[in-house]
């Protein structure tokens, strides 16, 4: 549990206070992200989220969800780092701009997929008491093998039965009731989610303006172009009904999951579920990591900090002993369910 155990690729991005880049572990040679936190800078409370980002994080697990690897505190930079899994196709954002450029559309069956995996991740995260409440296509992240997963964790919410209402998120993607400052809930990412489909179809945002009134209002208003007509009505007609003002009336990612639209691409595609995969538990959230306001010390807390949550750590930490590299590794997860299948016919 040290820099010293990584070798260091490229920066991804970078602020005043924060830095992602692409690590290499040592031990297993794989390639993962790693978010630099200096600590050294922060407000308490600042620091708190910081540290709230890592617990959430670690305690997520879906395959439509960046996963946690591990955290700890550096003494010597007074970093906390962030190490979770790196979507070796970069963002969604980044390729729309390529597109943009190129003049070239996405294939629709790309952006049915892109919103089924979406959905999914949403899904698990909203069955979780979890809101992302910054959801833009910056934040989904790709995959070379097609997978599509949501990241940037950073401004989640935790909210329960009560709705949350501290304003944040990117503007462009803001939902109808966050711009009014109401009180908001899960809907607002089925909003956002709308926006990104958009984009992605269209190449351009579904509300637009020249100043924050101007934006302000045409999100108010509701009204957006329609998807060029190299699309199916089907794709207008989904990003319609997910893009409804009022938000009691807006569906929640499971009710989309089922609507007959969606459930015919997920079949057309070989997206739909089968025996194999068991329906997503809901998160169990870790405890709320106890901070010391000494920052010397500081190393004390990467004893509260999650266990690593490597492939070779997850079974070995278990007592279970497997060749990660063949095969049925993969389906080591779904063996319950298996079993319960053969069981049961």
């Amino acid at each position: 549990m040290s820099l010293e155990d990584f070798e260091y690729g490229r920066v991804l991005g970078k602020g005043v206070f924060v830095s992602v880049l692409i690590v290499k572990r040592k031990e297993d040679k794989e390639i993962y992200s790693m978010k630099r936190v200096k600590i050294d800078v922060l407000t308490k409370k600042e620091l708190e989220n910081s540290f709230n980002e890592v617990r959430l994080v670690a305690s997520l697990n879906h395959k439509n969800v960046i996963g946690y690897r591990e955290a700890f505190y550096d003494q010597k930079s007074k970093t906390l780092n962030i190490v979770v899994e790196y979507a070796d196709d970069g963002d969604l954002s980044t390729k729309i701009k390529q597109a943009i450029k190129n003049q070239v559309f996405f294939e629709e069956s790309k952006i049915w997929s892109t919103l089924i995996q979406i959905l999914e991740g949403l899904k698990y995260l909203h069955k979780s008491d979890i809101i992302h409440r910054d959801l833009k296509s910056a934040n989904i992240f790709l995959t070379k093998k097609g997978g599509v997963k949501i990241g940037d964790l950073n401004v989640i919410k935790i909210i329960g039965k009560s709705m949350a209402i501290t304003q944040t998120g990117t503007p462009y993607y803001g939902s109808p009731e966050i711009w009014n400052d109401h009180p908001y809930d899960y809907k607002c990412d089925i909003w956002s989610t709308g926006c990104i489909i958009y984009e992605m179809a269209s190449l351009k945002m579904s509300f637009r303006g020249t100043s924050m009134q101007m934006l302000y209002n045409n999100v108010i208003k509701g009204d957006f172009d329609p998807i060029p007509s190299r699309y199916s009505k089907d794709l207008m007609e989904i990003i319609k009904l997910i893009l409804i003002k009022n938000p009691k009336q807006r569906p929640s990612a499971e009710d989309l999951l089922k609507n007959r639209i969606i459930a015919q691409k997920m079949q057309k595609l070989g997206m739909e579920k089968s025996f194999l995969v068991c329906e997503d538990e809901k998160a169990i959230l870790m405890r709320t990591i106890k901070l010391s306001g000494n920052l010397n010390q500081m190393n004390q807390v990467n004893r509260q900090l999650p266990r690593k949550n490597y492939k070779k750590d997850r079974y070995q930490n278990r007592g279970v002993y497997v060749i990660l590299s063949h095969p049925m590794y993969d389906l080591i997860p779904y063996f319950p369910c298996i079993i319960y299948f053969l069981y049961t016919t």
